[in-house]
């Protein structure tokens, strides 16, 4: 009986470290694109929270306005007495003015605008 010599040097498919190694690298890659992609997320949520409280702050002075003795007068004496300064972390590129403006926090930039003040309603920033 004859016993026929297997090749080894023919190689079919990956070593187990080859896989191993892959595996890595794709969880390494995938840690930074989630890092990445949610850090952007999270700027964005804070230039959202950012127009929340500048609405927040409308509408206080605006109630401000109509509680006090003379009444709402107008909108620039509403716009004139809403604080715009959000903290250390956000910028105002353009602005703020009575329209509007643009706001930055840490990489994103947002353009904002504002919807005036009336006697019956108070005004209101939008991105």
């Amino acid at each position: 009986m004859r016993f026929r010599r297997v090749n080894r040097s023919v190689r079919h498919g990956f070593t187990l470290v080859e896989m191993v190694v892959a595996l890595v690298l794709l969880g390494v890659l995938s840690a930074l694109a989630v890092h990445r992609f949610g850090s952007l997320d999270a700027e964005s949520k804070a230039l959202d929270a950012a127009v929340t409280e500048l609405g927040g702050r409308e509408r206080l002075e605006w109630n401000r306005e109509k509680l006090s003795g003379e009444g709402w007068l107008d909108d620039a004496a509403v716009f004139s007495h809403v604080d715009t300064d959000l903290g250390a972390d956000y910028a105002w590129i353009v602005g703020p003015t009575a329209e509007g403006g643009e706001l930055r926090f840490r990489h994103k930039t947002a353009a904002l605008t504002r919807v005036h003040s009336t006697a019956t309603k108070a005004g209101q920033w939008k991105r």
